[in-house]
């Protein structure tokens, strides 16, 4: 016969590290600088200089029939930067806007910092 030893209880716990990275979902209203105006070309920011020049990427480009927003909301994109603008789009007179643009399955979109939004039911930020 086997006896058991008696052993002191410990309470054991783990601490809880919060982690410093958070990032939000949003629904985003895509659509173009000027009301959805046509657009015909998107560059990346790549140098991170704030301004369109010879630093930066041509992403998208379609000069002969142009594009604009798709005017929709797009749930669940990620962002943890406030929606500052990363990219250009040039119209076809060659006037730059910024933007902040993302790629989906959909393909490129953009949006004008400061239209995005936290719930699906709110409507497009300027209409009421």
């Amino acid at each position: 016969m086997m006896r058991r030893t008696w052993v002191r209880p410990q309470a054991i716990g783990q601490r809880f590290t919060p982690n410093e990275y958070i990032a939000s979902c949003y629904y985003v209203y895509c659509e173009t600088p000027n009301n959805n105006s046509w657009m015909y070309t998107l560059y990346d920011d790549t140098n991170h200089s704030g301004r369109l020049d010879n630093g930066d990427n041509l992403l998208y480009s379609n000069g002969w029939a142009g594009f604009r927003g798709c005017g929709e909301m797009h749930p669940g994109v990620v962002n943890d930067d406030n929606f500052q603008s990363n990219g250009f789009v040039v119209d076809g007179r060659g006037k730059s806007y910024a933007v902040y643009y993302w790629h989906s399955t959909t393909g490129y979109h953009a949006m004008v910092p400061g239209h995005s939004r936290t719930e699906p039911d709110l409507a497009h930020p300027n209409r009421s």
